[in-house]
């Protein structure tokens, strides 16, 4: 059981490697969102509300099966 130890703390730390590179473009992505907000706001508010009708009408398809 011991030889996998180092196994698993080398992919524990790849993991955590992948982690924080996700958690660093997630804050980028969050950061550029709230610019371009202020910047466009009625085309986000636009993009929101088709995205609503279209989670909308899968959420209605899937009930009628």
């Amino acid at each position: 059981m011991s030889a996998g130890a180092p196994e698993d703390a080398a992919g524990g730390s790849e993991q955590l490697e992948e982690l924080q590179e996700l958690l660093n473009e997630t804050v980028k992505f969050v950061e550029e969102a709230g610019k371009n907000l202020s910047i466009h706001p009625v085309a986000n508010m636009v993009g929101a509300f088709v995205v609503g009708i279209m989670i909308g009408r899968l959420l209605g398809r899937r009930q009628e099966l």
